[in-house]
């Protein structure tokens, strides 16, 4: 796992988890670009997480990771719409499933004129949010971004005063929710 997270890393913001009971509960709470399971988790199938994503309207991209090629494992990714890799994965081919993964999400998601109008934010701001959106922290998003930390602070302090949110990732997540069931 932890290979697997120095490689995801540079694209952007990762969250590891070891167990099917962990990973559902993530699947549940948050907007990801992409999921990455292992077919052989502690407590059940990768593929079992996928399956039920995909029933609770996850729609993005999806990745299997299984030690060898079973015919069954294949045919019931690919019905899930799930890329599946034979470990161990190559780095390239897990950052062109990110890649591709992160191209394709602001397209089908977003909707950010909507929001900038409604809570009036500006150029800068709306760029902030879509870089966060991607799954950068506030490091990687002030790199990205060319500002500084203090920058990033205060526009972030800007965002979650016109928003009425706790937190970036609160913001965030509210705004792909939102953006995404239209």
């Amino acid at each position: 796992m932890r290979s697997l997270r120095e490689i995801l890393k540079p694209l952007g913001s990762v969250v590891a988890v070891g167990t099917a009971k962990d990973a559902r509960r993530l699947v549940d709470r948050n907007v990801w670009a992409a999921i990455i399971v292992d077919i052989a988790l502690p407590d059940g199938s990768g593929l079992d997480v996928i399956a039920e994503a995909r029933d609770r309207g996850y729609s993005r991209a999806a990745l299997v990771l299984a030690s060898k090629p079973v015919r069954a494992d294949i045919n019931r990714a690919f019905e899930l719409r799930a890329h599946f890799i034979i470990k161990p994965p190559r780095v390239r081919a897990i950052r062109a499933f990110m890649a591709a993964s992160l191209d394709e999400t602001p397209s089908r998601v977003l909707d950010l004129a909507t929001w900038a109008a409604r809570y009036d934010l500006s150029h800068a701001e709306v760029a902030l949010l879509t870089t966060a959106s991607r799954g950068f922290g506030r490091a990687e998003i002030a790199v990205r971004r060319s500002l500084s930390p203090g920058t990033v602070r205060v526009h972030i302090r800007n965002i979650l005063a016109k928003t009425g949110d706790t937190s970036l990732l609160g913001a965030v997540t509210r705004l792909l929710r939102e953006t995404q069931t239209r």
